[in-house]
């Protein structure tokens, strides 16, 4: 009984704790080297770009606006983007088995072209 008391404390505490995350969806076979600069955010896009995909960061009930602009920064950066374009601020997504609200926020990852 006690291994099973523990066990369920044990998922709840990770399911309270999850680890929010933070998807990319290619829009091309571009590669680049990840981008070590300040990425620009802004929601109307360059003069002339190069669309490297689109970044999702899930938050959990703690998220908060700017923690999920940091994963979606830190996403495109690795993907090489120097820019990114919000095309969603932080929304509510729904909730998780414990009724706990979940965001949601995206933008689109972009290399502007010279």
């Amino acid at each position: 009984m006690r291994l099973a008391i523990r066990l369920a404390a044990m998922a709840l505490a990770l399911t309270v704790t999850a680890c929010d995350q933070t998807d990319f969806f290619p829009a091309s076979n571009a590669y680049y080297k990840p981008w070590t600069g300040v990425i620009q955010v802004t929601s109307q896009p360059p003069a002339v770009y190069q669309q490297l995909g689109v970044v999702t960061a899930h938050g959990s009930s703690t998220a908060t606006e700017e923690s999920l602009l940091q994963q979606l920064k830190d996403r495109a950066a690795g993907v090489g983007a120097n820019v990114l374009i919000i095309t969603q601020g932080k929304t509510l997504s729904g909730h998780n088995m414990l009724g706990m609200p979940e965001f949601v926020m995206t933008g689109i990852a972009v290399r502007t072209v010279r």
